[in-house]
């Protein structure tokens, strides 16, 4: 025998929360193509990532599409390609160019 349900409104999603608007229209999403830069702009963040499908509030299949008009249109030059100096990453601020470069196994050169 099948336990009641607790809640009135019937099951809860166990991370609970709402959906998110998607940053397209219906019509927008319908159109999705390398040349409509204004619309992939609202799918790029300001450093030139892609945004993901959370932020975008896309399905699966329409991501896809976005993803890959993205990168047609980074190779028409209608949008830039995230430059790596511009991604922080972790662990690694800028260094400059001050720094020594050069391999070996920490023996000055200089000698």
């Amino acid at each position: 025998m099948a336990r009641p349900s607790r809640s009135p409104r019937g099951r809860r999603s166990p991370k609970g929360g709402t959906r998110r608007a998607p940053k397209l229209t219906k019509e927008q999403i319908a159109q999705i193509d390398h040349l409509h830069v204004d619309a992939l702009r609202a799918l790029v963040t300001e450093k030139g990532k892609i945004r993901s499908r959370r932020a975008t509030g896309l399905n699966r299949r329409d991501q896809n599409r976005a993803a890959r008009a993205v990168k047609q249109a980074r190779e028409l030059a209608l949008l830039p390609y995230p430059h790596p100096r511009m991604i922080a990453m972790p662990g690694r601020e800028d260094r400059g160019d001050d720094r020594p470069r050069g391999g070996g196994r920490g023996r000055d050169r200089d000698e």
